[in-house]
């Protein structure tokens, strides 16, 4: 099977990532999680960078207090997390289901079930954003995948999963809103590169999924499970310049901030 290399100059490093190309149509959702590995690349490299300035990150396996934290999915990681479940054995669906089920009654009962489907947009400013997610963060809502303090789905975890990192103290991580904790800079932010991809496929504007809200969206938009495209590789190439792009213009705020203070 033949395949393109995408080479593309991020702030953390140049990433060469193999892509396979095939004459049929192919899922945006097998696109999607085809370029997953792209965020362990670029968090290897942003940890050897944090290596030679003395950090090391602090995450460690059992956990999981970033797993109550709100995570962000684009339409196709919707639909990763929706085939996941699908194929669980059916008594580890079963409380999964479950679990989804009772973070969406605690989140209405907070009447915050509406509202966390919207801050993600570009007309929600980013001190309503951390509000809502320290109000998400202090009800308690473990992901529905999250199992012995560790992820259950590691291997297929979404993109912003693979994105953050923290090198900070792991105890500042039980209380995050309130200690000073110190991430793992890294510029990629694959969520959003999908969500406009999959608004660009379908005319729609690009919209960001509370990960606990991913089955009752799926329902509701079913066609993202037949969604596909000819030339996977033009998109895949599509999505990851999209994402170096709004990469490198973080890096050069980063450091325009920098020489300014």
């Amino acid at each position: 099977m033949k395949q393109i290399l995408i080479e593309l100059d991020f702030p953390e490093g140049v990433v060469r990532f193999p892509f396979k190309k095939k004459k049929e149509p192919r899922l945006l959702w097998h696109i999607a999680y085809d370029l997953l590995p792209v965020c362990d690349v670029l968090t290897e490299m942003g940890s050897e960078i944090a290596k030679s300035f003395g950090h090391t990150v602090s995450c460690r396996k059992g956990c999981g207090v970033c797993c109550c934290q709100m995570v962000p999915l684009s339409p196709p990681e919707a639909a990763i997390i929706a085939d996941i479940v699908d194929h669980l054995p059916p008594a580890r669906k079963k409380n999964v289901l479950t679990d989804f089920a009772k973070a969406l009654d605690k989140l209405d009962a907070a009447g915050l079930k509406e509202t966390i489907s919207n801050i993600y947009s570009t007309r929600t400013d980013k001190k309503e954003v951390l509000d809502i997610n320290r109000k998400y963060f202090e009800l308690g809502i473990p992901c529905p995948f999250l199992a012995e303090g560790s992820c259950s789905i590691h291997p297929h975890r979404p993109s912003r999963c693979r994105e953050y990192s923290v090198l900070s103290l792991a105890d500042f991580c039980k209380n995050p809103f309130d200690n000073r904790i110190k991430r793992l800079p890294l510029t990629i932010k694959l969520c959003e590169s999908l969500s406009h991809a999959w608004s660009t496929l379908t005319g729609k504007p690009p919209i960001i999924i509370p990960l606990v809200k991913a089955l009752e969206w799926v329902q509701s938009n079913r066609d993202i499970r037949t969604l596909s495209v000819y030339g996977a590789e033009h998109v895949a190439k599509a999505v990851l310049e999209f994402a170096c792009e709004k990469a490198n213009k973080i890096g050069r705020d980063r450091m325009k901030g920098e020489i300014s203070t």
